[in-house]
């Protein structure tokens, strides 16, 4: 089997604030954003048709990112990176705010129940947030075969602050995606939707912790009988420890922990770990994480377990 190369997937796991994208390409461009890429076809064909643009896919489901990197590969294109994230939490979290010409949902999962309607992509606070990193006059524009969708997302659309225009086609392919190939076979009419920013709106700056509070200690202490909580929440966040597993012969503990927030979902390591002369309590180098509120009180809580001790800090950035 060759081997992929992965220079188009962006590291940002850990760090706090946006990302410098020039860097991150290696050159000034016009920033354009397609997120759920499937199969990535219209994304690479995206990137052939724009060299003059920087083009970032946004995508939660690994299989697609590996077939994607597969079709980058093949055709040779360097102006596009991907981002294996939360689409909601990574256009608020790692672009600035007006740096983002056009943004592209292509087919979205509708989540038609009314169960589910909370998963659905185009909600006021996804709004919000695209509205935030949009240049002026910047677009977001959704295709999709859902009506249902269609008079969802235009009633979560805020106005003043966008404009929207709705086509209709039927007939033909317009991106060349999997599921819009699978509806045109079957004949069904497919709806274009594009929001431009317009008007101002109050949409505050992500907090991200300045750095992330990580702790160590000297006391005597014994990990295996370690009696951590089971979980702590503030109702927005919850964090939940599963299992504490123990190394004794390289003197390294790891909390399962279980983090739901915002948008995301993280299942981090938690370590404690003898270095040097001292206990450090930390996120493990292990895993991949990222540096946010509910991550810190998962730290905070476990150090508040180890009561009687006297915490020093470091910072992790």
């Amino acid at each position: 089997m060759r081997r992929i190369p992965l220079h188009p997937l962006v590291d940002y796991w850990g760090r706090p604030g946006p990302l410098e994208w020039s860097a991150v390409f290696g050159r000034s461009a016009p920033l354009v954003v397609e997120i759920g890429f499937g199969r990535g076809e219209h994304l690479v064909r995206w990137a052939q048709a724009s060299l003059d643009r920087n083009v970032v896919g946004i995508e939660v489901a690994w299989a697609s990112i590996q077939r994607a990197l597969r079709r980058i590969r093949q055709a040779g294109v360097t102006n596009v990176r991907i981002l294996y994230a939360n689409a909601e939490w990574a256009l608020y979290y790692l672009w600035p705010r007006a740096s983002v010409e056009r943004i592209v949902s292509l087919f979205p999962d509708p989540w038609p129940k009314a169960r589910h309607v909370h998963h659905r992509l185009f909600s006021r606070r996804f709004f919000l947030r695209a509205h935030r990193v949009l240049q002026e006059g910047g677009t977001l524009l959704l295709a999709t075969d859902d009506p249902g969708f269609v008079e969802w997302s235009l009633a979560e659309c805020p106005t003043p602050g966008f404009e929207a225009r709705v086509e209709t086609y039927r007939g033909e392919l317009r991106f060349g995606t999997k599921y819009e190939m699978k509806w045109y076979q079957v004949g069904r009419t497919f709806f274009v939707v594009e929001f431009r920013k317009t008007d101002p709106l109050d949409v505050p700056e992500p907090e991200w912790p300045p750095t992330m509070r990580i702790y160590q200690f000297t006391e005597p202490f014994d990990p295996s009988r370690w009696q951590g909580p089971d979980q702590w929440s503030d109702g927005d966040v919850v964090v939940v420890f599963k299992e504490f597993v123990w190394d004794p012969a390289r003197r390294v503990g790891l909390w399962k922990t279980v983090i739901r927030e915002d948008t995301i979902v993280q299942n981090v390591w938690i370590e404690v770990r003898w270095v040097g002369d001292r206990w450090r309590l930390l996120p493990s180098d292990g895993c991949k994480f990222l540096p946010t509120y509910g991550l810190q009180k998962a730290l905070d809580v476990l150090a508040e377990s180890l009561k009687g001790r006297e915490f020093g800090s470091l910072a992790d950035g």
